[in-house]
């Protein structure tokens, strides 16, 4: 519950994350089909999409290292942008040029906001239960593929066309973008370094952590104690 609603910069990078899956069921599932009624043929449709995804995939061996030079919150919000601005201009246009230049905009958009959501939720995130939250924002990434499959076939369903479901697209992963742009502080800033102590769970600092982490200790000792103890061992 708090990694999903209660605190607002978990909650602005697990919808980033979902719009990111839109996006992402447009590209494979809507745009083939926008290209096929454009008159292009098969080998073409596979060529711009296969660019996307090769743009994507190199860019990501960069992306990463920038973030860790200039900021998380910088990269993905201008991956949003581009990702939106990339969707728009293969909305608007009518040559194959333009959407080959449409997917490779798109490709960085998505390397730059993609492998850097996941970092910056794990650089806000405490190590105690880091590995759960990572989860969670897992578990709201990947459902924008079925609300993505959903929403924009009802809308390419009521509206007998592929554009009004990409100009949908356009507006959440744009949207999505200012949301962290506003909702998500800079890692360096002191509350945001806060939410990554060991200390920090719901919103506040835990007491005296050292004596809690003795007694923890302290519980496991005297549990592997009665383990060998059940069979016959001293330890």
């Amino acid at each position: 519950m708090l990694v999903s609603f209660r605190d607002r910069q978990y909650r602005a990078l697990c919808q980033g994350g979902v719009a990111n899956k839109i996006a992402d069921t447009l590209v494979w599932a809507l745009f083939p089909i926008f290209y096929r009624i454009q008159g292009l043929k098969l080998a073409k449709i596979g060529r711009i999409t296969g660019l996307y995804a090769m743009v994507w995939g190199l860019s990501q061996l960069w992306t990463g290292h920038l973030a860790d030079r200039i900021g998380r919150k910088p990269t993905i919000v201008a991956g949003f942008l581009l990702l939106a601005g990339g969707i728009a201009v293969t909305a608007l246009g009518t040559v194959p040029i333009v959407w080959f230049v449409a997917a490779a905009i798109m490709g960085l958009g998505m390397a730059l906001l993609y492998p850097n959501l996941i970092a910056a939720m794990s650089d806000l995130t405490p190590p105690l239960w880091r590995g759960k939250a990572l989860g969670t924002y897992r578990y709201w990434r990947d459902t924008g593929y079925a609300i993505g499959a959903l929403l924009l076939g009802l809308v390419a369903q009521v509206s007998d066309a592929v554009r009004p479901a990409m100009w949908l697209t356009a507006m959440l992963v744009a949207g999505s973008g200012l949301w962290i742009a506003f909702g998500v502080k800079d890692p360096k800033s002191r509350d945001a370094r806060a939410h990554s102590s060991p200390h920090y769970v719901a919103g506040m600092e835990l007491p005296n952590m050292p004596l809690l982490r003795s007694i923890s200790v302290n519980r496991r000792i005297r549990g592997s104690s009665r383990c060998f103890g059940m069979f016959g061992i001293n330890s």
